[in-house]
């Protein structure tokens, strides 16, 4: 049986092919569950850094997560790396900038375009 972890990417890769063959609306919906998908699958997963009662003032740094009634405690969420957007995103981007559909012998030159924008921000925030 698949992890949640896995069944999510293989619904983000799923999702992502769709996205080819819908209409402008369902694009863009789907884009949003795309993008959101993405985001929560890149954060890494979390280990609990001390525990506490909800009742109690105190935390405990060992780990008592054995102990009923203690709740985990977390630390700050890790910096979030860069992210692309995929084909899917870029096609809904440039129909919300032109308001027209991207040509076939259009894509190639208008993605390789995205990616370059991308590459430049990718520097300067990261400088």
């Amino acid at each position: 049986m698949a992890s949640l972890r896995e069944a999510a990417a293989q619904a983000l890769e799923a999702m992502d092919k769709a996205t080819r063959y819908m209409s402008f609306s369902d694009h863009r919906k789907l884009n949003e569950a795309i993008t959101a998908l993405r985001a929560a699958l890149e954060q890494p997963e979390q280990a609990p850094v001390a525990w506490m009662r909800p009742d109690e003032t105190m935390c405990f740094v060992r780990e008592v997560a054995e102990a009923e009634g203690y709740q985990p405690l977390f630390t700050h969420p890790p910096r979030r790396e860069w992210q692309v957007l995929s084909n899917g995103e870029l096609y809904t981007a440039y129909i919300t900038a032109t308001n027209q559909t991207l040509r076939p012998q259009d894509e190639r030159l208008a993605f390789a375009f995205a990616r370059a924008i991308e590459a430049a921000l990718k520097e300067k925030n990261h400088e």
